[in-house]
């Protein structure tokens, strides 16, 4: 890599990106309440569950009510449906809000990793929503307080809510539950989300928890939770004050101390009440004793009441205080739990005015981008690829469209080809129920602003009325495909988003393997084209060419040049092949017609109606005849069969009403004909039908499947009833009863309408689509892919002796730092391509390079701007800041796969105590290329983390100056020559690495030095020689050679070498021939 110069222009643009990028970094370091880019750490976990409760009988919205408002229950606790331990410290209601302060632990998962603790609001308040149906809604927030328990971690709960609603059926509650969680400290990913997950998914076991703790309200004492061993010898007796269960133990304890078989707590009571009026009839005025130095027996009920009696060993070592809250703190608390508590029900209930739109556990989302590699011989990949996708061969590669799809609608707008389809997806489980859809389908060829070829394919969900559904009915948020034409005629750039809401009773893994196969899909493409191209099939069908057979024998067609077997080209009327496919045919055939006449001609048409009324004319006298002649079955899938049947209609009711329901119902396909009799409410009802089932079918299930479609004639008197009242819906149901074999659908009627509708869903969605996968500032989606990562971090650094404030900085601005290098607080290895000075920071181009973790894939590389700065933030604490950014340049070493550094920053700021600094970092890179998520993830998260281990490496930088070599950076062994230091640059430099200085007698230099007082000396003989043969002598300046190892592990960089031909000559050699050659 060579100098690069910048314009004034770049220079200012260089800076407002410093500027800019260094400001956004340290708001987010200081967590500033107007910064509105706060990512997540490690720790942070989201997650949230809707599904339908079936309670099963074992209680109503009331007992769930009661258990969640019930933190001390022990089915509730054991389920994760409140907090392991909880103590209440503060509690009131206002405005039907209960509000209560608590301080709560989460047990870790595993032993080696410390509880969290957390002080939280509780808030709960049951409401009717807009369709006058009961809910219950609680909230969970975090609380600051100042003080904090150094035996666990505090968490940062931002939000924990639970919404139950009713409905018709009494047995079935419609539940929601969403958790965003920081659990903080050094903790895995994988235990964070185990916690979080587990609370999110706990109110599916909420019917066994509320019978859980009924036997358990009954069956265990009150204070020590114990199960009586035999319920006939030793029964449990309630309290006589509190009437709670208690065993004999418990009783015996209240008899020692008040001679009450009273619990512990209502014996305490009572003793202090006793106190309580002692004190009172010995005081000798009332003045004499504060009202607020006693409690009231009342209020010492009221906090047995509400306190959590049951707390770990360490909530008695280290007791929280109850606090009060004055009327201002109240308001605030109630304002702020109604606010939250109003957003947590408008999610629940889907309202437009919620503003927390989580995705639920079906819903899956995942980006695939890649480069494929296509067979040379493929002539317009593209154009091949669209037309793949544009025709139902596209099913021929598994997952690229619905496994199964039909055309209800077609629309062709001169760009944009635009289909209304539906199509099923077959469960990946043989108990996992179908999938299927309405959706639209769009696609578009395009050039982009490179003069690329494109096409563009998008799916997105569309509601068609009285559409049947074979199973669950999925949404298709997004699905789409993009493939751009690279200068490669060979490599395709290709890029792949879905997004699906699977919707039913799925388990979140077999969800995401569902999505994750379609988005995976585009990699399949040149296996299919390779398997094209090895051995030619018919276009149309896909037929291989057999040796043995004449039928698959494959010819070009003379217009389209595409190859087809005899089945699919065009035959005359002497069954002679005539060199045109099927397809040209019919366009020819279409031509001549409009060719043969200047008007146009529809007599065509009468021959259409010809066949329709033959074939019901056929099909009445067929009914009249009540004969059986048909035709032999051709397959053991064909069946056939007629049915008639008396159908006796209700009164004010007659054959008009059927001719009407088979009108009107788009979905019967069938023969059948309606005879009236004498009596008009007696109609018979003759049907046939005739299918070929086709596939793999055993004919009786053939024939199942036809007597089942015949024999719906039964039902028509009901159906016809449900017609008069209006009700079409439960009709198109009962009438549809093939629907688990198999389904039929027609072709959907469009108005101009709902055709504009389509057309601007379609032609936004694929602009979004094209401008996301050019990653234009103007693409409103802009997805992760699998190999942009993003990680954030923020941790106490405790240097603990081991340096100061300003050697963190100087590690930070030396990237030739080896253990710093190792650490990967820096790229790998890296360049100075151009320094840029600036008041207040230090900025550099540089060109670098990241080794890969493993030893098959290759290295990343990127040329990226570096922004160091020192700054004092608004408290007067010193602070440090660093940014790195991608740098677009022209040149790209095509050794290396071109990474994208989006953000990498880090934040350094003081501390009062000297010994502590509070770092944060933040990495966001796209390491493109075709990398595993894996992969991807460790080498970002290396780079993150690595702001816990600066002690270590300033530690390990201070030895590594002492003890190893500068330039070679080996330590020399215990009988070798020691480090002498370089009289030029005080590194400290071996033996190898090493020459005597030529001028100072004694003194040392490292090569590097050497090299540079050479090259100097060595044009100055250039400039200064009066020889012409000496001039013609000297050989040209070189760049060191590399073998063919990894540019990555090469020891040094290329180095510079100045253009010292346009300085000036310190003597006039003008006169000189050679000098006036070289000078021009």
């Amino acid at each position: 890599m060579t100098s690069v110069s910048l314009s004034e222009e770049e220079r200012s643009a260089i800076l407002d990106h410093a500027e800019l990028g260094l400001n956004q970094l340290i708001s987010w370091a200081q967590q500033s309440s107007t910064d509105k880019s706060l990512p997540t750490n490690v720790t942070t976990n989201y997650e949230a569950c809707r599904l339908e409760l079936d309670m099963k009988g074992a209680g109503t919205i009331q007992d769930i009510v009661s258990i969640y408002r019930n933190p001390d229950d022990e089915a509730g606790t054991a389920a994760h449906i409140h907090l392991d331990q909880c103590k209440q410290l503060g509690w009131f209601k206002s405005r039907g809000i209960h509000v209560s302060l608590c301080w709560g632990i989460f047990k870790a998962p595993v032993i080696w990793h410390r509880d969290r603790d957390v002080v939280y609001l509780d808030c709960s308040k049951k409401f009717i929503d807009p369709f006058g149906r009961c809910g219950f809604a609680r909230y969970l927030s975090s609380y600051t307080s100042g003080t904090s328990n150094h035996s666990y971690v505090r968490a940062d709960l931002r939000m924990w809510g639970v919404v139950f609603v009713e409905t018709c059926d009494p047995e079935i509650i419609h539940a929601s539950s969403i958790v965003d969680i920081d659990w903080k400290g050094g903790l895995a990913y994988c235990a964070g989300e185990s916690l979080t997950s587990r609370l999110a998914q706990s109110v599916k076991h909420l019917s066994n928890v509320v019978r859980q703790s009924k036997k358990l309200e009954n069956q265990r004492c009150a204070m020590c939770a114990n199960k009586a061993k035999c319920e006939i010898f030793v029964p449990l007796k309630p309290c006589s004050d509190c009437k709670q269960p208690l065993c004999e133990n418990c009783r015996k304890i209240g008899m020692r101390l008040i001679g009450a078989p009273m619990c512990l707590s209502c014996a305490n009571i009572h003793k202090q009440a006793h106190m309580h009026s002692m004190v009172v009839s010995e005081a000798s005025t009332a003045e004499s004793i504060g009202s607020d130095e006693l409690e009231s027996p009342l209020e010492l009920r009221r906090d047995k009441e509400n306190s959590g009696s049951k707390l770990c060993v360490h909530c008695t070592i280290f007791p929280m205080v109850p606090i009060t809250f004055s009327q201002a703190e109240q308001d605030a608390m109630v304002n702020d739990a109604s606010e939250n508590l109003n957003q947590l029900i408008a999610w629940a209930i889907q309202t437009p005015q919620q503003k927390i739109t989580p995705k639920t556990t079906t819903r899956t989302y995942e980006v695939c981008r890649c480069e494929l590699h296509v067979v040379p011989q493929i002539n317009s990949i593209v154009d091949t690829i669209a037309a793949l996708y544009t025709t139902e061969d596209a099913c021929v590669i598994p997952n690229t469209l619905p496994d199964k799809f039909q055309t209800l609608f077609s629309l062709n707008d001169g760009e944009i080809q635009t289909k209304l389809c539906w199509g099923f997806f077959r469960g990946n489980l043989p108990w996992i129920q179908d999938r299927d859809a309405t959706y639209l389908a769009s696609s578009k060829t395009f050039v982009d602003q490179f003069g690329r070829h494109g096409f563009a394919y998008l799916m997105k969900s569309h509601h068609v009325r009285n559409c049947p559904s074979v199973g669950v009915r999925a949404h298709i948020w997004t699905w789409g495909a993009v493939f751009i034409q690279s200068n490669d005629p060979s490599i395709v750039y290709a890029s792949s988003l879905v997004d699906i809401d699977w919707k039913g009773n799925l388990v979140a893994g077999v969800a995401a393997r569902m999505t994750s196969r379609r988005a995976q899909s585009i990699k399949q493409l040149p296996a299919h084209f390779y398997q094209i191209n090895d051995q030619p099939r018919c276009t149309n069908c896909f037929r291989k060419t057999m040796h043995f057979d004449c039928l698959s024998e494959l010819k070009p067609c003379i217009k389209c040049l595409k190859l087809f077997c005899v089945s699919c080209r065009s035959k005359d009327k002497n069954f002679v092949f005539n060199g045109e496919c099927t397809t040209c045919h019919e366009e020819a055939s279409i031509e001549d017609v409009s060719k043969a006449s200047t008007t146009v001609d529809l007599s065509y048409l009468s021959e259409l109606f010809v066949k329709a009324a033959d074939g019901i004319q056929n099909l009445i006298e067929w009914s009249e005849q009540h004969t059986d002649n048909i035709a032999a079955l051709k397959s053991p899938t064909w069946a056939y069969e007629y049915y008639r049947h008396r159908l006796n209609l209700p009164e004010s009711m007659d054959i008009d009403d059927l001719i009407q329901l088979y009108r009107e119902q788009k979905d019967v396909h069938q023969g059948v004909v309606l005879q009236s009799t004498e009596s008009s409410s007696v109609v018979i009802a003759t049907s046939m039908v005739d299918v070929d089932w086709k596939g793999n079918m055993a004919s009786a299930l053939a024939m199942y499947l036809t007597s089942t479609a015949a024999r719906n004639i039964q039902n028509l008197s009901t159906l016809a009833r449900q017609l008069k009242k209006k009700d079409l819906s439960s009709s198109s149901k009962q009438l549809d009863n093939t629907l688990h074999f198999g389904i039929f659908m027609t072709a959907a009627i469009v108005d101009s309408f709902e055709r504009n509708v389509i057309l601007k869903k379609a032609s936004g969605g694929i602009e979004e689509l094209i401008n996301w996968a050019q990653q234009t500032p103007e693409g409103k989606l802009l997805p992760k892919t699998t190999n942009w990562t993003f990680e954030a971090c923020r941790w106490e650094l405790e240097l603990n002796g081991e340096g100061t404030f300003d050697d963190v900085i100087t590690l930070y601005k030396n990237p030739d730092d080896v253990s710093a290098t190792m650490n990967y607080i820096h790229v790998d290895k890296s360049q100075e391509l151009f320094p840029l000075e600036a008041p207040g920071m230090d900025i550099s181009l540089r060109w670098g390079i990241f080794r890969a973790p493993l030893p098959f894939m290759r290295d990343r590389c990127a040329t990226y701007i570096e922004y160091t700065k020192e700054f004092i933030d608004h408290f007067g604490r010193r602070g440090f800041a660093r940014y790195i950014r991608s740098h677009a340049l022209g040149s790209i070493d095509p050794r290396y796969v071109r990474t994208e550094i989006r953000s990498w920053g880090v934040v350094i700021v003081e501390t009062m105590d000297p010994s502590v600094l509070h770092v944060s970092s933040t990495v966001d890179i796209d390491w493109n290329g075709n990398m595993p998520t894996w992969v991807s993830a460790l080498m970002t998260s290396r780079r993150a983390q690595s702001i816990k281990n600066l002690a270590n490496v300033l530690r390990a930088s201070r030895k590594l100056i002492q003890k190893r070599c500068g330039v070679c950076a080996t330590k020399p062994s215990f009988l070798g020559r020691q480090l002498v230091h370089c009289h030029d640059c005080t590194k400290p430099i071996c033996g190898d690495c090493r020459s005597h200085h030529s001028h100072t007698p004694g003194a040392s230099s490292c090569w590097g030095c050497v090299s540079d007082r050479s090259k100097m000396f060595y044009h100055e003989v250039r400039f200064h020689s009066k020889s012409i043969v000496a001039q013609e002598g000297i050989s040209p300046e070189k760049f060191p050679s590399f073998g063919p190892t990894r540019y990555s592990q090469s020891t040094t960089w290329p180095s510079i070498v100045d253009d010292l031909d346009n300085r000036e000559p310190p003597v006039d050699l003008s006169y000189l021939p050679d000098f006036n050659r070289q000078t021009t």
